[in-house]
């Protein structure tokens, strides 16, 4: 299972392989428990302060704040400069055009979840 600095990580992801791991972390989030610590917990890296975000990060696509999606990436990618670096140089209106279409059409997460 990937860790949240792997789904997000701007050195090795385009715009939209970004959008399509946010979008399987959601579904699978979405049928999870809240209270579910291993769900939870496993996504994250050993690094306790990235643990921290996961509620935050379900929580704003849930509400479809991708704005706070983009705030939430770039807080985690912080803890790495050199991730943190790139993401500030990134467009992030494209970001969030690319996450208000996928995240908006709930049919076109459920068609790109199938297909993993």
């Amino acid at each position: 299972m990937q860790s949240l600095m792997e789904l997000v990580n701007p050195h090795e992801k385009t715009d939209e392989e970004i959008i399509y791991n946010l979008k399987k972390f959601y579904h699978l989030l979405s049928e999870a428990k809240e209270n579910d610590s291993y769900i939870w917990t496993r996504h994250c890296d050993n690094v306790s302060s990235y643990t921290a975000y996961i509620p935050y990060l379900y929580t704003a696509l849930l509400k479809k704040d991708y704005k706070s999606v983009c705030h939430i990436i770039q807080s985690v990618l912080y803890f790495n400069n050199e991730y943190g670096k790139l993401f500030q140089k990134r467009d992030k209106s494209a970001l969030l055009s690319l996450l208000g279409k996928e995240f908006c059409d709930d049919t076109n997460i459920e068609k790109n979840i199938a297909r993993t």
